[in-house]
């Protein structure tokens, strides 16, 4: 389920095409070799679901650490069968909780909202972006 940082460079080559995956639908904050390297500094955690030796689904975290509350952001998931996501689900709730977060956050597509409700996702927030000409690569 979790990855260790001292072992990610083990299973990257698995990890990284869930990874690139995620990537893909986001902004641009990142690249694979940025999510490496936070894995491996211990700033991002890796998780993973397998069944039968197949993988089905790789989530990357980030614990966030604000003046009132914790927070463990769900940054990017990319896999199948989503039944399959409830015990990651569960292990990360307990892992934040051990932690002392507050909650996990997830901002993402529309489509998390319904995906992630079944594992007790609420929608708390919109999100707006508005780009700055002259800024974007």
């Amino acid at each position: 389920m979790g990855i260790r940082n001292t072992e990610v460079l083990r299973y990257w080559p698995a990890l990284e095409p869930y990874i690139e995956l995620a990537l893909s639908y986001s902004l641009g904050e990142y690249e694979a070799c940025d999510v490496l390297a936070a894995l491996e500094a211990g700033r991002m955690q890796a998780w993973a679901v397998a069944q039968d030796g197949d993988l089905l689904c790789v989530v990357v975290t980030e614990v966030i650490r604000y003046p009132r509350r914790i927070v463990v952001n769900l940054l990017f998931g990319a896999g199948e069968q989503m039944t399959a996501w409830r015990p990651l689900i569960e292990t990360l709730k307990a892992w934040a909780l051990e932690r002392g977060a507050h909650e996990v956050r997830v901002i993402g597509r529309p489509g998390w909202e319904r995906a992630l409700s079944n594992f007790g996702f609420v929608k708390a927030y919109t999100v707006l972006t508005c780009p700055i000409t002259g800024n974007m690569q």
